[in-house]
């Protein structure tokens, strides 16, 4: 069974509502990892740094 993450009384409106959604559908994982924290290679296709 999925666990539930517990959030404070004391929160805001809004988190209360994302913990709610998140409980049942993990839109926030799902962005984080797919969108948010994109892995950019040091070497691209033709071989210019994208590190300064």
């Amino acid at each position: 069974m999925a666990q539930f993450k517990e959030i404070s009384p004391n929160a805001a409106l809004s988190e209360k509502a994302l913990n709610w959604v998140d409980n049942r559908f993990p839109a926030s994982k799902l962005y984080k990892e797919h969108l948010s924290e994109y892995y950019a290679p040091k070497i691209s296709i033709f071989g210019i740094s994208s590190a300064h």
